[in-house]
């Protein structure tokens, strides 16, 4: 197998169109997951709206600026109709309604009804001829080495690149800010921020909106690059990848996304050049082709995608849910833990809570089932009673 061969694509694929993308995509996913703790799974929705209102714009005759500004606002818009009723759940619940809403936009732009509007299941192409009007690098090939690029490549690549940067210094600027402290607030203990005063729900819909519209500025690169949309590109996967990046980057950091898509993108592409060489020269035998490569690799990167839920000694969940497992320590002697009599102490993982306890005014509809099933267990057995012994280890 060549080697060289597969780190020259994989160099490429690290700082070509689609890492600049994804790590658009992810910046405005950290803002609202890293700082917030929103668990918007319907980022891929915010791609979609701002590539079909870019292509659908400039199909219609109007200027391209225009176009990109009306795919921005449609991110805008979308984050307002999707935020105004749902910001409210909580978790698990946000998770829901916010991926059925991307993959409902989804199959709504490629239904047959709307095909003299969205292009239906053949999409739209040919509308960003202007923006390759404006390229300034000359015809020809640059890079360095065997890393070379196209001057119309290399022309979206600075501006992707530039959008990058421009984004993550404004993020570095807002979470410095007292509004994105607010944003820490909120991820760390909502219900702290909001007995300050804050209002929650105001900043938690900005940050869906503002965290939406950059990544909506990614679905316009994508379908710039493309000269093409259709509704097909905007699968839920994508959201579940940008999670991956800023997972590799490090959740929470301005400059985690850039790198974690950087090192997403050159891993994902030497794997495929090893793969693509393994299987043309028969690595795996007769039974694998090199036709193979393709799902072979869809298959690993969607595994390698699914996070796992057990991360070293404890199970750690996003701070927006409403308890974080972590495993008993040992007790002491001086322990004042109680059972009901004839009942030991339960051996299983002890939840540490990182929300109010009802004596604090939070509704028991905001909590989960099983963290509503877990107090109750906790109190019952815990409940004071002439019998009970002060159990010790």
């Amino acid at each position: 197998m060549d080697f060289s061969q597969a780190l020259v694509d994989a160099v490429r694929a690290a700082v070509g169109v689609p890492a600049a993308a994804y790590a658009l995509a992810a910046v405005g996913l950290n803002l609202q997951f890293g700082y917030t703790g929103l668990l918007n799974f319907g980022q891929v929705g915010f791609l979609l709206v701002g590539a079909y209102g870019t292509a659908i714009t400039a199909d219609h005759g109007l200027p391209l600026p225009l176009a990109f500004l009306v795919g921005v606002a449609a991110a805008v818009a979308l984050g307002l109709i999707l935020g105004l009723p749902t910001l409210r759940l909580r978790a698990e619940y946000l998770a829901i309604v916010t991926i059925s809403a991307a993959e409902i936009l989804r199959l709504v732009a490629q239904s047959r009804p709307l095909e003299g509007f969205s292009g239906g299941a053949f999409g739209i192409r040919g509308f960003a001829d202007a923006f390759y009007n404006w390229n300034p690098i000359p015809s020809g090939q640059y890079g360095v080495g065997s890393v070379t690029f196209s001057d119309r490549t290399l022309w979206v690549m600075l501006v992707g690149w530039s959008l990058v940067a421009l984004t993550s210094w404004l993020i570095f600027l807002l979470v410095r800010s007292p509004w994105g402290r607010v944003l820490r607030g909120i991820r760390d203990d909502e219900d702290a921020t909001r007995s300050l005063g804050k209002n929650v729900f105001a900043f938690k819909l900005q940050s869906l909106v503002l965290g939406g519209s950059i990544g909506a500025l990614a679905g316009i690169l994508l379908a710039v690059d493309a000269q093409f949309t259709n509704a097909d590109f905007w699968q839920s996967i994508f959201t579940f990848f940008a999670f991956t990046v800023i997972i590799i980057g490090g959740v929470g950091r301005v400059i985690g996304p850039v790198v974690g898509s950087m090192l997403f993108w050159f891993l994902l592409q030497a794997t495929d050049s090893l793969l693509t060489q393994a299987l043309s020269d028969s690595f795996f035998g007769s039974k694998l082709g090199p036709t193979e490569a393709g799902p072979i690799r869809f298959a690993l990167s969607r595994r390698s995608s699914m996070p796992s839920r057990f991360a070293g000694p404890s199970v750690v969940w996003p701070q927006s849910m409403s308890t974080t497992w972590k495993f008993p320590a040992a007790v002491s002697s001086r322990s004042s833990v109680r059972t009901a009599p004839g009942r030991r102490p339960s051996s299983m993982c002890s939840p540490v809570s990182s929300t109010p306890t009802p004596e604090s005014g939070r509704s028991r509809a905001g909590r989960s089932p099983a963290s509503r099933l877990i107090r109750s267990r906790r109190k019952a057995w815990s409940a004071p009673s002439s019998s009970h012994v002060p159990w010790r280890e």
